[in-house]
């Protein structure tokens, strides 16, 4: 197949050298929460599900925006969490998946400021000075490692 795929079908199918796939069957009857990883037996799966579920509608609904249309109504929610997720506690990232580092200049740091996370803002650029000030320039910030 190569690089890309020749035909859109071969989008779908698993390359022969993955080898971090499990595939099977489970007839659902009942409610079923998949967990990766070792669990204790009296774990109450269930509960954190509900819980973490709970965490992230409360996080959603930070910013709610209300146009005639409904597809960009959604998109506050979007913004908080995507917000969230390169917030990692000390400073906002250059993303939230590849480029995890904090860069010179980047405009995640005010993010803060048009949520209202003003708490946020401060730590971040708090931070950011000591960073500087530090003679650090190249290295990483915090838990911010690549």
């Amino acid at each position: 197949m190569g690089r890309f795929p020749k035909t859109i079908t071969d989008c779908f199918e698993l390359p022969v050298e993955a080898t971090d796939l499990v595939t099977g069957e489970l007839p659902l009857q009942k409610e079923v929460y998949l967990v990766r990883g070792e669990v204790p037996e009296d774990y109450n799966v269930r509960k954190l599900y509900q819980q973490a579920e709970a965490a992230s509608l409360a996080l959603a609904s930070h910013l709610k925006i209300e146009t005639p249309d409904p597809y960009l109504n959604t998109l506050g929610g979007a913004l908080v969490a995507a917000a969230d997720g390169i917030w990692d506690g000390q400073v906002w990232l250059h993303g939230a998946i590849g480029w995890r580092m904090l860069l010179s200049g980047w405009r995640a740091g005010y993010t803060g400021d048009a949520l209202g996370w003003h708490d946020r803002a401060r730590t971040h650029f708090d931070a950011y000075a000591a960073y500087n000030e530090s003679g650090a320039f190249g290295k990483t910030l915090g838990n911010s490692s690549i």
